[in-house]
């Protein structure tokens, strides 16, 4: 996961204030890793095709976001919010995480990164709330969680299927 959090920095400077999320955001929450071959994030402000290629990012000829980093990884960009969580959500629960030397990488809040894992329920999602129940299931604000879901019911069984994975 080194790897990735190096390319995370890299991406940082290059672009700007980005919020990542995915495998990279469950790693930063729980400092345990899953095997990922890319990068997800968001950008506040969009990011031109003519400023990625300026930038030395560069195209695939398949895929459906087809963009590599210059180093190589694989990344998707997000202009908008992701499932289960609006772009204004996104933007005011992210966090910030030191790295080194004084450098910090932005990240999707946890309840939001739960929220948007619960929702995508891919078998990687499954493996990432296990993880995040496991090691942060006591940090969990469940009253940002019914803020951003603004739906009880949901909020009630997220709450059920985190607690369920914890054990």
């Amino acid at each position: 996961m080194n790897s990735l959090v190096n390319e995370a920095l890299q991406i940082t400077k290059e672009l700007g204030d980005v919020i990542f999320i995915g495998a990279l955001a469950t790693y930063m929450h729980t400092k345990n890793a899953r095997d990922s071959r890319d990068i997800d994030f968001v950008v506040e402000n969009s990011i031109s095709d003519e400023e990625l290629i300026s930038k030395n990012y560069h195209k695939s000829t398949t895929g459906k976001q087809p963009w590599f980093t210059p180093r190589g990884f694989k990344i998707d960009i997000y202009t908008r919010g992701i499932p289960g969580v609006s772009f204004d959500k996104i933007i005011e629960n992210s966090k910030k995480f030191a790295i080194k030397n004084k450098k910090e990488i932005r990240v999707l809040g946890l309840e939001s990164l739960i929220i948007a894992k619960h929702k995508a329920a891919r078998d990687q999602d499954i493996e990432d709330l296990k993880n995040i129940a496991m090691h942060r299931l006591n940090q969990i604000d469940w009253n940002v969680v019914q803020e951003i879901t603004n739906d009880e019911f949901m909020t009630k069984q997220i709450k059920t299927d985190i607690k369920f994975l914890s054990k």
